[in-house]
């Protein structure tokens, strides 16, 4: 979805932003298996997808 090697890595971290995903804590312990993270992970990753397959 770029034509830099930045934009890949920065563009879905600002959209796991917008909806406030936590994946790691501060003392480095995955978020993801807490149901409430994974559900805002799952959905931030859902409409970057969308984005891209929807042209």
């Amino acid at each position: 979805m770029s034509a830099i090697g930045f934009d890949p890595y920065t563009s879905p971290e600002m959209c796991m932003d917008a909806y406030d995903v936590s994946v790691v804590s501060d003392d480095e312990q995955l978020l993801l298996s807490k149901p409430e993270n994974r559900q805002k992970f799952m959905t931030a990753l859902r409409e970057f997808t969308n984005f891209y397959l929807q042209g």
